[in-house]
């Protein structure tokens, strides 16, 4: 049976993505920050022509181009075959923050969906938007499988600082901080700090443009 793919990718093109994603997350492993074409064909064992082929049919690539940024180009093709999902997102936090963020007017334009919810203390705070909280020592492995990239921090300020360290050494690409400890931009991930009496949705589409923006992707 054929799973679902993203609307107009060829089926076999779809599976060669993936195996580029996976090449790639094995460079990136290895501490590459850049890639060249013949390096990630001798990895995943695909043609370097079909490769340069594959890139400039989706638009990453303009025939030319040998060298690429790993991270970029990750999330570019996990974008393009919905690995990355920008309109769900992880809450870290399930406290009196989380409730008033979730409840939100704003909030609720910005048609965003919780996927997964994370908390210090889950048994007191065991249940937000629907969704069964977990401890933030869950936050790596779920947000991996569940390829979400952006983290909605709404902690409160005592668990604020470890719970970004874990979130910096996941796959989280976005966080849209709601906390009263301000972040900083570290590395590949995107930071936004905000607050429930500002302008959220404005907030949110600069979350998505610097995004873009440093992936490449609009």
């Amino acid at each position: 049976m054929v799973p679902n793919t993203p609307q107009s990718l060829d089926y076999e093109l779809f599976k060669r993505l993936k195996k580029y994603i996976k090449g790639l997350k094995i460079q990136a492993i290895k501490g590459r920050n850049e890639t060249s074409l013949y390096s990630l064909s001798e990895i995943i064992n695909i043609d370097h022509d079909l490769i340069m082929s594959d890139l400039t049919l989706i638009g990453v690539s303009d025939g030319i181009k040998e060298v690429f940024c790993v991270g970029s180009l990750i999330q570019q093709l996990s974008n393009l075959i919905g690995y990355n999902r920008i309109e769900e997102a992880c809450l870290i936090g399930a406290g009196p923050i989380a409730e008033s963020i979730v409840s939100s007017v704003e909030f609720e334009k910005c048609n965003l969906r919780i996927v997964a919810a994370f908390d210090s203390n889950p048994a007191e705070h065991s249940e937000i938007a629907g969704l069964r909280v977990l401890g933030m020592d869950r936050i790596g492995e779920i947000v991996q499988r569940m390829h979400v990239v952006l983290a909605i921090m709404a902690a409160p300020r005592i668990d604020s600082a470890v719970a970004a360290k874990i979130i910096l050494n996941s796959s989280i690409k976005m966080i849209w901080n709601f906390t009263e400890l301000a972040l900083s931009e570290v590395g590949e991930v995107v930071v936004v700090n905000s607050n429930l009496q500002g302008d959220i949705i404005a907030d949110y589409k600069l979350l998505l443009q610097r995004y873009y923006n440093r992936f490449g992707l609009k």
